[in-house]
């Protein structure tokens, strides 16, 4: 195994596995390495005999986005997104990552990838779980808690800034909505009071 750098701050891992240590037999049993009429050919797609099982679609949705997936961080915005070299990889990875239930992912074009992803926090946070990854799930939560209780603050505060900007239009608004309902609770054009003797509301 050897290490190179990539881009400042990152680093890449490369594990190297020869013919003596059964490569050919390792792509042949993942679905990389395929026969079509007598040659081999590499797939560019999911093999369907991998992802058989629930357990088998969990564990390779956990390495694709080991491979090649990203988070941004929740404090900014909601995306997950894992970035495919082809477009029928791409396709057979949003099929099984929809056959997965209330999950919904969905495909872009970017720079010659395809690029598989969600915007939900929701899917987000049920994608980390079905991958194991319970803890970051948590701080993913705690953080949507954080951000929508910040989002409701603010709304509050700028109610409340507008109302002291302008509060007799405020009150005036809520004393006309008082008024129209009290008119309809009496059946009576707006202006006009239910009142009269018992005789006239038909009471001897």
């Amino acid at each position: 195994m050897g290490g190179c750098r990539a881009e400042e701050g990152q680093s890449l891992s490369f594990l190297t596995i020869d013919p003596n240590m059964r490569s050919e037999q390792i792509l042949r049993e993942t679905g990389i390495l395929l026969v079509r009429e007598g040659n081999n050919y590499i797939s560019d797609g999911i093999y369907s005999d991998l992802i058989k099982t629930k357990c088998c679609r969990k564990s390779y949705l956990r390495g694709i986005f080991m491979g090649s997936g990203t988070i941004s961080d929740p404090e900014k915005s909601y995306h997950l997104e894992i970035v495919c070299s082809s477009k029928n990889l791409a396709n057979d990875l949003k099929k099984m990552i929809n056959s997965f239930v209330d999950l919904s992912a969905k495909i872009v074009e970017r720079k010659n990838h395809y690029i598989v992803y969600m915007k939900s926090s929701e899917y987000i946070c049920d994608t980390l779980a079905i991958m194991g990854a319970h803890s970051q799930m948590l701080e993913f939560e705690n953080v949507k808690i954080k951000r929508t209780g910040q989002r409701d603050g603010a709304h509050n505060q700028l109610r409340q800034r507008q109302h002291g900007q302008n509060p007799g239009r405020f009150t005036a608004a809520a004393q006309e909505h008082q008024k129209d309902s009290e008119d309809e609770g009496t059946g009576m054009p707006a202006g006009k009071t239910a009142g009269g003797s018992g005789a006239a509301a038909g009471i001897s």
